[in-house]
């Protein structure tokens, strides 16, 4: 028996059951791929690792998950990681995108002073976080999966346009030395 998540099963219901009063088209079938996989990441429904593999493959995502083969679905995973600053996290669906685009989760760790606590947030595009004392957001991710780029802005009250003030290039090998220093700060407020 073919075992499949409840995020699979709920894709291929929307692509059975669409338009079935109107003529067919693809843009009315795209739209609806595209707002079942929100769906079902926002409702929090169970991901397999392999399902986004699934989905490329038998949902045509590349006709409706992003602008370019490079860039293809990291809406999805923006939203899985839960949106600029990471308060809602599908991570099932995290996983899912990341094994299929061959990458490994970039996360940061931030010592919360007024919680005296440990924070951990994956980062997507448009992920919002602390660098080098200034905050940046996430805005590209290299082919290879290895580095991302984030940048700072000018006047940063305004959401556009955009004026960059310093680009950073950030590995995951930045990020590790990044969270020592931040369980660090942990343990030295604890003391």
């Amino acid at each position: 028996m073919n075992h499949q998540s409840d995020a699979i099963k709920f894709m291929y219901f929307a692509s059975e059951n669409h338009g079935y009063q109107k003529p067919f088209s693809y843009a009315r079938l795209n739209r609806l791929l595209s707002d079942a996989l929100k769906f079902a990441i926002a409702n929090d429904f169970q991901f397999f690792k392999d399902d986004f593999k699934i989905i490329d493959k038998d949902f045509r995502l590349s006709y409706w998950g992003g602008i370019n083969r490079h860039m293809l679905g990291e809406c999805f995973y923006s939203l899985a990681c839960g949106g600029t600053y990471g308060d809602d996290v599908h991570r099932s669906a995290c996983i899912a995108f990341e094994t299929w685009v061959d990458r490994k989760p970039f996360i940061i760790k931030t010592y919360d002073k007024y919680a005296k606590r440990i924070k951990s947030m994956r980062i997507a595009i448009d992920s919002s976080f602390t660098w080098d004392d200034e905050t940046v957001r996430c805005t590209s991710f290299n082919e290879k999966g290895d580095k991302l780029t984030a940048c700072s802005y000018k006047d940063c009250e305004k959401l556009y346009p955009r004026i960059v003030k310093k680009r950073y290039s950030i590995t995951i090998n930045d990020l590790k030395e990044h969270n020592k220093i931040e369980c660090n700060k942990k343990e030295q407020n604890n003391e």
